[in-house]
């Protein structure tokens, strides 16, 4: 299960009906798109930055056949994933 779908299900716990097991639906189309666009519109997290940062160690790594990214210092690598996210942020909110 993912970090988002742990914290949504302890912030908002489902709605059910007694014991049933059944949803009540207390929110409509509008809500949900309101939360839709909240969560792609969020500031970038430390969780993302440090996989992106992962992701580029691994890949460099993989591509050029030694961790060449080891060199560089993780202050800057982390502005790079950082920069990254937030670029992709904003061609969502654009």
């Amino acid at each position: 299960m993912s970090i988002a779908v742990d914290e949504s299900e302890k912030l908002y716990p489902p709605v059910t009906y007694g014991r049933s097991g059944c949803y009540q639906q207390i929110f409509d189309s509008r809500d949900v798109q309101w939360a839709y666009q909240n969560g792609r519109m969020a500031p970038v997290t430390e969780t993302e930055i440090e996989a992106a940062v992962q992701y580029v160690k691994d890949s460099a790594a993989n591509f050029f056949g030694t961790p060449a990214v080891s060199k560089v210092p993780e202050h800057r690598l982390r502005k790079l994933a950082k920069g990254i996210l937030n670029a992709a942020r904003k061609a969502v909110t654009e």
